[in-house]
């Protein structure tokens, strides 16, 4: 796996945070973006379309779970995981962060063989969401082409069965203009002879 490949938004406040977060991530050969807010983070989501996004919680303005509840909108669980990440560690905060859609939880301090582990699943996640969802447009592709080809096939049985009964019109027609025509002559013939018997 080619971690180069993998886009990761960082949205943090504590410049410090996003440093150590930015450099380990880095080191592994994630592709890195920052944002410092909430509102800059969902422009950055839109415009980058990361593979994860590893959200704080607690920011002025738009807090991480408003961020949440945003990118919901917008990308499934799978399509777009979210990790929060944040130095409240109460029950009530990680059930607010399943609520409002993340993927996974951790406190901070962090350890950061514990972030990596959990940046790798989230990020396997993501990968294969998006090899699935790439798969599925292959294959309606495939059946849209190929109702497309049945379609014209079927039109052109049409069109070829039209010809046909106009083919045999015609040959209905052609058959009864020769025994008409052959059948005039015989029924003068056969006048002739009778009334030579006569």
């Amino acid at each position: 796996m080619n971690n180069n490949e993998y886009k990761i938004l960082l949205v943090d406040d504590e410049e410090d945070i996003l440093e150590f977060l930015s450099y380990n991530l880095k080191k592994e050969g994630y592709n890195v973006f920052t944002a410092n807010n909430g509102k800059e983070a969902v422009a950055v989501a839109k415009k980058e379309n990361p593979h994860l996004i590893i959200l704080d919680v607690m920011m002025p303005r738009l807090s991480g779970y408003d961020v949440a509840k945003k990118l919901r909108m917008q990308y499934s669980l799978t399509e777009l995981p979210i990790l929060m990440l944040t130095a409240k560690n109460q029950l009530i905060d990680r059930v607010t962060s399943f609520e409002v859609g993340a993927n996974d939880y951790l406190a901070k301090p962090c350890d950061k063989e514990e972030l990596l582990a959990r940046v790798r699943t989230l990020i396997n996640l993501s990968r294969l969401t998006r090899e699935l969802t790439a798969i599925n447009e292959e294959l309606e592709q495939k059946v849209f082409e190929r109702t497309n080809e049945l379609e014209m096939m079927n039109m052109n049985l049409l069109i070829v069965n039209e010809e046909l009964k106009k083919v045999e019109q015609s040959r209905t027609m052609l058959l009864s203009s020769l025994s008409h025509e052959l059948g005039t002559p015989i029924t003068l013939i056969q006048n002739y002879i009778q009334a030579v018997q006569e």
